[in-house]
């Protein structure tokens, strides 16, 4: 996507935004490459861009809420503090980003990759990690209340000091061996001290 091209979506989309959908008009794309571009603290809450690349770039800040990123391209973005409540990021791909900070809470991150992920102090209440890779990935301080871990893989995870892993909803976690029931809700909340 050309430069002027981006930044007249982008203008478009926050009026849309601002004025509830009135004026404007909503970001909507398929497989939409933004590079390596600078988006920090950009406003593309709502926006329908499934497949999306935003790799290595800046979305420091951003508001991606209730939005469509699914089997979008994150690896090696920077998203601490970004915004990305109720959002579709199924399928996603955040291998080695940042997440610090960020508010994730009741996202949507089925069979998403989040591989050495640096999710420190994150907001993770009510999100949904069913089937994803969190392999390597750091969540110490991260909210986990209401936090759905179901065939999860968190080999190598590191959760301590992360808060609410007793409300967490786990079924099954991949920590090098499978752990089911109550074994992992034990193994969560024993880590996370």
């Amino acid at each position: 996507m050309r430069a002027s091209d981006l930044r007249q979506a982008l203008e478009q989309h926050r009026l849309w935004s601002l004025s509830g959908g009135q004026d404007g008009r909503q970001f909507v794309g398929e497989n939409v490459d933004f590079g390596d571009v600078d988006l920090s603290a950009v406003d593309l809450a709502g926006a329908e861009l499934p497949g999306a690349s935003f790799r290595s770039g800046s979305l420091r800040g951003a508001d991606l809420s209730n939005g469509n990123f699914a089997s979008a391209q994150f690896v090696g973005t920077d998203l601490t503090g970004a915004t990305l409540v109720k959002t579709d990021l199924d399928y996603a791909m955040f291998d080695s980003v940042k997440l610090i900070r960020a508010n994730l809470r009741r996202a949507s991150l089925i069979q998403a990759s989040l591989v050495k992920a640096d999710l420190d102090g994150a907001d993770l209440r009510g999100a949904d990690f069913e089937g994803a890779d969190l392999t390597d990935a750091y969540l110490g301080g991260c909210l986990l209340d209401g936090t759905i871990f179901i065939a999860t893989k968190l080999l190598k995870a590191k959760l301590h000091g992360a808060i609410g892993a007793e409300t967490a909803r786990v079924t099954s976690i991949d920590i090098g061996r499978l752990v089911l029931g109550d074994a992992a809700s034990q193994w969560l909340r024993s880590e996370s001290i």
